[in-house]
């Protein structure tokens, strides 16, 4: 946990069976802890979570995500609702430099994330 905690993480990427999806302008992001905590922004609301990843990378969720309860346009409503089902549906996790990958069992959902070069 300790590689990827207390870095803003930002969605390159979304596929969910599958299928690309286009992302908004509005790009969600995710921040991990070391103590496996996590919060973010999925397009319009915040939310935050809790897992477990072991020195595999196998992610298990302990918990469904909470989240600030502010409405949007329907189409980022989508786009968030589409955003936080996939990641909850990830039980992988790797890194390759500057990127974060979590996928499910079969690789068909997939999140992409960066952290910004400064």
């Amino acid at each position: 946990m300790g590689r990827i905690a207390g870095m803003q993480w930002i969605l390159r990427k979304m596929t969910i069976d599958g299928q690309e999806y286009e992302l908004a302008d509005e790009r969600p992001s995710i921040q991990f802890e070391s103590d496996g905590k996590l919060s973010g922004f999925a397009s319009i609301n915040r939310f935050f979570g809790s897992m477990q990843i072991d020195n595999h990378g196998v992610v298990k969720w302990t918990a469904p995500f909470g989240s600030t309860k502010m409405a949007g346009p329907p189409e980022l409503m989508q786009h968030e609702g589409s955003f936080l089902d996939a990641l909850q549906k990830t039980e992988r996790l790797s890194t390759e430099r500057i990127h974060l990958y979590l996928q499910n069992s079969d690789g068909r959902t997939e999140l992409v994330f960066y952290v910004p070069v400064k």
